[in-house]
């Protein structure tokens, strides 16, 4: 059984446990930090780690670790700390474990609302915020069901928000009147004069009748409901989830809360956002960075690399809003879009059109002699398709099946944008009088040789450039123990591209009073409509197919 060991790594304790991937604690441990000079933390670490890999029979799929301060941009070590544990910034986790295990280096606060968020308080939500109220103020903020990091990693340090910009900043932070500063422990002494140093002994002082204590009680838990209604201002989350030493004093803080809150929350729609309690208490931080390590795994990194695709599809939307101008003006004129794609990129053309949710106005050109290498080897295999994607004159002979007008518009794919075929392509429908749109991998263009015997790239020789954001080599996972990446992002940022242009192009078709015939499930429409559909729209591909041959030849010599 694969298992993830998750570490909370603090300056008094390091907490660990064992976690199957259904969130069940196998084993668990924990011991004294000693965070001193001299100290061997990090080999009681590694010793505790194995410790626990020797309990279950088997080395750790997935090692997690939560520590105070700010993780490295890849999430493999700590970057910046000041003052504690000495060694463990730029600390190689993988080495000091000697393992193959995905590693995930995270902040403490956001590995216990990480935890939180899989088995405690906020199990559900896609939208939280968790602060931890103890020796200073911690936070951490999911959203859309991720963590926010931030550009530096800092996202969610909610106690260094400023309350009061005449206040005295934290020991941590220069921010000034920051809410730790208000709330925590480290401060609590200089809030009651001298008086208190442990907020537990001011709660009990509170709740005794003692007036002062009162006082100051409520006076902390007001600020903390003022930088709450900020926070919820910033964020907007559905939950907000308290933890950490402070949040033990229960009612005594909950229900003074929840009426500040009544005051100074903002509620557009009259509902107040909940409230609670954490429920894992000292378990938050090794459970949620066991999971942070599974949810970093290598189904974890493609789906992180796969949201980039998405931020850079996204970057192109004039681009995307042009091609569709084109696309449309064509379609308009009762002419058809030609697609073309040697290799993979057939599954491009096929993607803008037949399936469902497309409509006629497209020509897929699908060259079974470039495309049809299933087998791989033997008759029709790969190695063929790859030496015919290069052979000069190819791409004439495909287009000379067609009676080709300047009313007509193309869509030209290559990941790599570099062989012939697709290259003389493009230039075949611009000698032509046709714009061309190339879809490309930018990265993965940049980085691969063209093999066009005067040097030309597609992009070269298009009107309008898209890119997949696909990295160079396309595959964007890498693995321990494995010296090549695997799994490919050109199609997936590709499919993106076709889809965003399909889109647009059926607003514009409709917008003009022409809306496309769509290939539509049965399920949406009835089985009835949607055979109806499929045979309009299939006549209407043939009658626009059609055009494309009555004039074919006709000002040849004979």
């Amino acid at each position: 059984m694969r298992y993830a060991i998750g570490i909370d790594l603090g300056g008094t304790n390091v907490k660990m446990a064992s976690v199957s991937e259904r969130g069940e604690v196998l084993d668990e441990l924990s011991f004294a930090t000693r965070d001193e000079p001299g100290s061997d933390w990090a080999a009681r670490v590694r010793d505790a780690v194995h410790g626990l890999e020797g309990r279950r029979g088997s080395r750790a799929s997935w090692i997690g670790i939560a520590t105070p301060g700010l993780p490295s941009a890849d999430g493999q070590t700590v970057a910046s700390l000041s003052g504690r544990l000495p060694g463990l910034i730029g600390l190689v986790w993988t080495d000091l474990f000697q393992t193959r295990a995905t590693i995930r280096v995270l902040n403490d606060a956001q590995a216990a609302l990480v935890g939180e968020a899989w088995q405690g308080a906020a199990i559900g939500h896609r939208y939280a915020v968790l602060l931890t109220l103890g020796t200073g103020v911690g936070g951490a903020i999911l959203s859309q069901g991720r963590l926010v990091s931030g550009n530096l990693g800092r996202a969610g340090h909610v106690g260094h928000l400023c309350l009061d910009p005449e206040g005295t900043p934290p020991a941590t932070t220069p921010v000034p009147g920051a809410l730790e500063t208000m709330i925590a422990n480290s401060t609590l002494a200089r809030r009651s004069g001298g008086r208190f140093n442990d907020t537990g002994a001011l709660v009990a002082a509170h709740l005794a009748g003692d007036a002062q204590a009162t006082e100051i009680w409520m006076r902390s838990v007001h600020r903390l409901a003022c930088g709450i209604s900020s926070i919820l201002n910033t964020v907007d989350p559905e939950i907000v989830v308290i933890g950490g030493g402070i949040a033990k004093a229960g009612a005594a803080l909950f229900e003074p809360l929840a009426q500040f809150l009544n005051s100074v929350e903002w509620r557009p729609y009259g509902q107040a956002v909940p409230v609670v309690p954490a429920r894992l208490g000292a378990a938050a931080g090794a459970l949620g960075a066991a999971r942070a390590a599974m949810l970093a795994g290598p189904a974890g990194q493609y789906l992180d690399k796969a949201r980039d695709l998405v931020s850079a599809v996204e970057a192109q939307a004039d681009a995307i809003g042009q091609a569709a101008d084109w696309f449309a003006e064509t379609i308009l004129a009762g002419r058809m879009v030609h697609l073309f794609g040697s290799g993979h990129s057939r599954i491009l053309v096929e993607e803008m059109w037949p399936r469902y949710g497309s409509f006629p106005g497209f020509n897929p050109i699908v060259e079974l002699s470039l495309t049809f290498h299933n087998l791989v080897v033997g008759a029709n295999g790969q190695r063929q398709a790859m030496f015919l994607e290069n052979a000069a004159g190819l791409a004439e002979r495909i287009l000379r099946n067609f009676d080709l007008k300047p009313a007509d518009s193309a869509l030209v794919i290559s990941s790599g944008g570099g062989s012939v075929v697709s290259i003389e392509m493009a230039e075949g429908f611009r000698r032509r009088g046709i714009k061309v749109v190339a879809l490309v991998s930018g990265a993965h263009a940049a980085a691969t040789p063209s093999r066009h015997p005067r040097g030309l790239r597609l992009a070269d020789c298009a009107d309008l450039v898209l890119d997949t954001g696909a990295p160079a080599g396309d595959a964007m996972v890498r693995i321990s123990g494995l010296d090549t990446p695997v799994s490919p992002g050109s199609t997936l940022g590709g499919c993106l591209l076709v889809n965003a242009i399909k889109a647009e192009v059926a607003s514009r078709l409709t917008a003009a009073g022409q809306p496309p015939t769509v290939l539509t499930a049965g399920a949406l429409v009835g089985q009835q409509r949607s055979e109806a559909l499929f045979e309009a729209a299939y006549d209407e591909h043939a009658r626009r197919m059609a055009r494309l041959y009555q004039d074919l030849g006709r000002e040849d010599p004979r």
